[in-house]
């Protein structure tokens, strides 16, 4: 790296103010140190922004990571990102990896045409089974998919797209001549460059193949034996896979005729139905020039339609979201599934999330710390075996560099990417440690979320940021002293008050990005069916509802502030507001 200017010393990028560079750099620059002519370290470099614009961390700022480093050994960060063993077994070469809930493949294998393959360890079902993926490639010249009936060396059957095509084939060893393409066929289901829901059944006797809910081949064979199942690859085109299941019934559940109709009337509430006729081209056409403009404008008016209507499944499936997670969260305190509750506030951002595989995950985790258990096991003793399974041996860590980023509070990716904010992976903790057959309790510590166990004099705090490290009572007050300024501080809190919690961060990780007033709203809405009496968020939402044009909506929730006549709210200041919003609601009509 040669010699630059520094262009600017207090550059904010995302929280961090960062020195910013215009020198030259190459692969490989990131960690190097940006020098003065006097030889004095002005930071380090950290992100690169085009050939020669860079910028750096500078080296106040890493005065206190050296005080406290949160080392993370170099065998662990070689895991982060690797396929759980337990889960996924790759064969013949390839590079597979995982990150945020999607499984990537982007090296070519060591099989024929580049083939490599991944075995899901845990499905071996018999007939009659069915399993699903999504599948999105780099470039239609590549191939992925599905593979099942695998022997766990080189036979299996596979269903991927390849070249535009959908193929059905079956490798009975491991070179061309062994291979067997039972159909290839087009179908315009299937979405070039996009992700697509491959879907495969298998009833013992016929095989049948879907993509994105058309079914486009169907074999009769009866010879599919019993054997893994996973994914597969051909040649160098990248591929990403997301939502992979395997089951007896792994098919959207089909809509009811009643639901249907209902559906439908209100579709045509908000859609009016168009007629086509024949020869309309050529009608159009004698028309001359005008015709163009006016269908240029049409077509302008259905753009907007269809983003409206976008947004507005995308509030339709949050609701949905949001009902089912106040009816988790309505059971008593015992019976509520806490990691059920926080992926569904996943879900509100990642519709296509699949709940079911990562309950299973946390379930296997905790199979495995409690088989690692001594004979009667204290408490203490269960939680050094559950710390080393979770922190020593799966890596998992506090989020350093991306603290605010709204992953952190996404259960699924701190479960792919084991990295996340002490809320998390404190119910990371807290849920395998259930499974493993005991009880940790959620504390709200003031600025930390830990959890806790023990009675008395005998309770111990766990901080999962800090990779699992215990502490007694006093302890924590030196370490925080606003634990001594609040007393009951480290008093468990329920996991109603968790789930809230969680929203909250990400209702701060929205309003500091400002700029997906969408998402905001689906948080709020979360929170307030959660707890519908808080007043500063009904105003929160009220006024993002006003800046999105909704007024009436934005007055409901200002007359449901000013009914519950609280002493907590300024009451004038809301008329006013609730004046202001009238008013814009009275010009739009």
């Amino acid at each position: 790296m040669g010699k630059g200017v520094v262009a600017a010393t207090d550059r904010e990028v995302g929280e961090q103010s960062m020195i910013q560079v215009a020198v030259p750099l190459e692969p490989g620059s990131s960690g190097s140190p940006v020098l003065n002519m006097n030889g004095e370290v002005l930071g380090v470099l950290g992100i690169k922004s085009g050939d020669a614009i860079g910028f750096a961390v500078p080296s106040n700022d890493l005065a206190e990571l050296m005080r406290d480093p949160k080392a993370i050994s170099m065998q662990a960060w070689t895991t982060i990102g690797a396929l759980d063993p337990e889960e996924w077994k790759p064969l013949m070469g390839g590079s597979w990896r995982q990150r945020a809930g999607k499984i990537y493949c982007d090296a070519p294998g060591d099989g024929f045409g580049g083939r490599t393959i991944c075995l899901h360890q845990l499905s071996k079902p018999k007939p009659p089974f069915e399993m699903k993926v999504d599948v999105k490639l780099e470039e239609e010249s590549g191939a992925a998919g599905l593979i099942f009936a695998s022997d766990g060396n080189s036979k299996h059957y596979g269903f991927y797209p390849t070249a535009g095509s959908l193929r059905l084939t079956r490798f009975d060893g491991p070179d061309v001549y062994s291979w067997n393409i039972l159909e290839t066929v087009q179908n315009s289901a299937y979405r070039p460059g996009e992700w697509n829901q491959l879907h495969l059944r298998y009833d013992g006797k016929t095989i049948q193949c879907s993509v994105n809910g058309v079914v486009v081949i169907e074999a009769e064979d009866r010879k599919v034996a019993s054997g893994a199942m996973g994914l597969v690859k051909f040649r160098e085109p990248n591929a990403e896979f997301r939502n992979f299941l395997v089951g007896k019934n792994v098919a959207p559940p089909a809509i009811d005729p009643a639901s249907q109709k209902k559906i439908e009337t209100l579709m045509a509430a908000y859609i009016k139905e168009s007629e086509t006729e024949a020869g309309l081209i050529d009608r159009f056409a004698n028309e001359g020039p005008a015709a163009v403009v006016a269908l240029d404008q049409e077509a302008k008016r259905l753009r907007a339609q269809a983003d409206n209507m976008t947004r507005f499944a995308k509030r339709v499936r949050q609701r949905n979201v949001i009902q089912q997670l106040s009816k988790e969260l309505a059971s008593p305190e015992n019976d509520i599934d806490l990691a059920h509750a926080a992926l569904l506030i996943s879900k509100l951002d990642n519709p296509e999330l699949e709940i079911a595989p990562y309950l299973t995950r946390l379930e296997r985790i905790g199979k495995r710390v409690a088989e690692r258990f001594p004979d009667k096991a204290t408490p203490a003793e269960k939680v050094t075996v559950l710390r080393t399974v979770l922190f020593d041996e799966m890596s998992f860590h506090g989020s350093n560099a991306d603290y605010y980023d709204a992953s952190n509070s996404y259960l699924n990716e701190v479960l792919d990417d084991r990295e996340g904010i002490p809320l998390t992976l404190t119910i990371v903790l807290m849920e395998v440690a259930r499974h493993a057959g005991f009880k940790l309790e959620g504390v709200g510590a003031p600025g930390h979320f830990i959890a806790s166990f023990g009675e008395g004099k005998t309770r111990r705090f766990i901080d999962a940021f800090e990779g699992g490290s215990q502490h007694n009572e006093l302890e924590m007050a030196d370490m925080n002293p606003m634990v001594l300024r609040f007393p009951g501080s480290l008093v468990p809190v329920t996991k109603r008050v968790i789930i809230q919690r969680m929203l909250n961060n990400l209702i701060g990780v929205a309003q500091a990005e400002g700029n997906d007033s969408e998402r905001l709203l689906g948080y709020l809405d979360a929170y307030i069916a959660l707890k519908p009496e808080d007043e500063n968020r009904l105003g929160m939402r009220a006024m993002v509802l006003a800046a999105e044009g909704q007024f009436q909506l934005a007055l409901d929730d200002l007359d449901r502030i000013l009914a519950a006549d609280s002493t907590e709210v300024d009451i004038d200041l809301i008329h006013r507001i609730r004046a202001r919003v009238q008013n814009q609601l009275d010009q739009s009509r």
